[in-house]
């Protein structure tokens, strides 16, 4: 195994600036890429002169990620594949479908940033899974259709069931019971008449 200093993040191995052991073919595919420099003792000092440079600009890039996120969130991913009768594709989706769908929204993704649980045979629902930072995955449901008539139908219900939810959301907290200060009232009456009782008390005396 040998021991590099990683000069950005890759999920399951770590993040920028960390150190991790490789076996050797590896190492020279991440040196090779620029993705890697040797754990040398040299470049443990350089390492450590950058590490703050390099926090920013990975808390700049997870903000940048973020907001992609928010967007992503926003949006309905439909995709259009011939099936059978019983929903069964003629063939099956891809990562690099999915990313190619991202890309002609707007949306700069790499099929090696998506990945999903299950292969994608069939007509439905899915959950795609979209790193976007080493801190940060968006999870967006990709709905898979066979025609375009179909492809409107589900956009229309997305829109539907996104506005009821967020009318139920805004009507949840217009609802919200304002907690009790617990400070107690005085009418001006019963001050006046407490007031009143002391006049009288201090008059008898």
């Amino acid at each position: 195994m040998l021991s590099v200093i990683l000069k950005s993040s890759i999920r399951g191995l770590g993040k920028a600036g960390e150190v991790a052991k490789v076996r050797p073919g590896y190492a020279r595919y991440l040196l090779a890429d620029g993705k890697a420099m040797r754990a040398t003792k040299r470049n443990m000092e350089l390492l450590a002169e950058k590490l703050a440079v390099m926090e920013e600009e990975s808390n700049q890039k997870l903000r940048e990620a973020e907001k992609v996120a928010e967007a992503l969130a926003g949006e309905c991913f439909v995709m259009i594949r011939q099936a059978s009768d019983d929903g069964k594709l003629f063939g099956s989706v891809a990562v690099r479908d999915v990313a190619k769908l991202l890309g002609s929204l707007g949306y700069n993704v790499q099929p090696k940033e998506v990945f999903f649980s299950e292969v994608i045979k069939r007509i439905g629902e899915y959950e795609i899974n979209v790193e976007l930072h080493a801190d940060l995955v968006a999870v967006v449901k990709l709905y898979v259709v066979r025609n375009e008539a179909e492809a409107e139908r589900t956009r229309l219900q997305v829109a539907r069931d996104r506005k009821s939810r967020n009318a139920a959301a805004a009507s949840e907290v217009q609802d919200a019971p304002v907690e009790d200060g617990g400070d107690e009232v005085v009418s001006v009456d019963s001050v006046a008449a407490e007031d009143g009782g002391a006049d009288a008390s201090g008059g008898t005396a």
